[in-house]
């Protein structure tokens, strides 16, 4: 009776005196946040798998290849008759001028190179010589004769073309003479007027 009486007490009063009591205090605590959770989880996959299934992955884009057939641009153009089957002739290089060094009396001369070859030719004042261009080739051998009669020193600068080429062939075993490698590049068709063979080792 003294206890019963003690339990209606304790559950009227609410707090229980005895530090835990094996009536009151139960091991098994269910957490009110785990259970809303797992509720939330739940109802989140439950959005997912409706998201999943009404969700539809959108077919692949069918595009048809162009095929580009390339044109002249300028097939459209009017062709003018005129120049359409003209030979376009290409200029004649340019003559070097006649280097004719200044003497006593080169002003007599001058006047009398340009009284006879008038518009044939043009004279310029460069530094210590006199620069005389030819109008052709003919001119040109015509002066320099006029030249030489007149015992006038000149010079002709030769063009570029005419010029000899200067070249270092290597990787050519040193066993080689220089009667052997001439030979070789005159054989090629080459003209060869001076050669040596450099025996150094760099």
């Amino acid at each position: 009776m003294k206890r019963q009486y003690l339990v209606e007490w304790v559950i009227k009063s609410g707090s229980c005196p005895i530090a835990k009591c094996p009536l009151h205090n139960s091991n098994k605590i269910t957490p009110k946040s785990n259970v809303k959770r797992n509720a939330s989880e739940i109802s989140s996959r439950k959005d997912k798998r409706n998201v999943s299934e009404e969700f539809l992955t959108p077919n692949k884009k069918l595009t048809a290849k162009a095929n580009f057939t390339s044109k002249n641009k300028f097939s459209n153009l009017n062709v003018d008759e005129s120049t359409a089957g003209v030979d376009i002739t290409t200029q004649e290089p340019k003559l070097p001028p006649i280097m004719v060094k200044y003497a006593n009396n080169l002003k007599v001369k001058i006047a009398e190179i340009s009284l006879k070859f008038k518009d044939d030719i043009r004279i310029k004042i460069a530094g210590e010589h006199l620069k005389i261009f030819p109008k052709d080739i003919d001119n040109h051998r015509a002066i320099t004769r006029y030249l030489n009669e007149s015992k006038l020193e000149y010079f002709v600068i030769t063009p570029k073309s005419q010029r000899p080429l200067k070249a270092v062939l290597k990787g050519i075993p040193l066993d080689y003479t220089v009667e052997e490698i001439e030979e070789g590049l005159r054989d090629a068709g080459l003209k060869v007027d001076n050669s040596s063979h450099q025996t150094t080792i760099q």
